[in-house]
């Protein structure tokens, strides 16, 4: 919707581990040290270590997930790979991206110690 800004950095990020993972019916929260948190409400994509193709997204609506895999993984780097995707790696290799598709909705949320940016 409002694509994730040029001028995103997310080097403070690195290093905040991943605390909390909420799922609701149409979002997932990611809370992260620091008062972090990423809410998503269209689709992402979790990508483990070794993998070669950055998996298909899936909508937030889900059965079941291994995204608990992510639980206590610190931040190496967090960037915009642009088209809105926001890309966030973690110290064991995972790869957490958040995507903008193109419809009319809001795609995730960043609430960094109060600050939010819509996408």
């Amino acid at each position: 919707m409002n694509g994730l800004p040029e001028n995103f950095d997310g080097s403070s990020w690195v290093g905040r581990k991943l605390e909390l993972i909420c799922f609701a019916q149409y979002q997932v929260n990611f809370h992260f040290e620091g008062r972090l948190m990423i809410t998503v409400f269209q689709q992402f994509s979790f990508q483990r270590p070794g993998d070669l193709e950055v998996p298909e997204p899936v909508n937030t609506q889900i059965a079941e997930s291994n995204l608990m895999e992510l639980l206590g993984q610190a931040v190496t780097a967090a960037r915009n790979e642009g088209d809105g995707t926001l890309a966030i790696s973690f110290s064991s290799g995972y790869v957490l991206r958040c995507y903008d598709p193109p419809v009319p909705y809001e795609a995730y949320h960043i609430l960094d110690d109060g600050s939010l940016t819509v996408v």
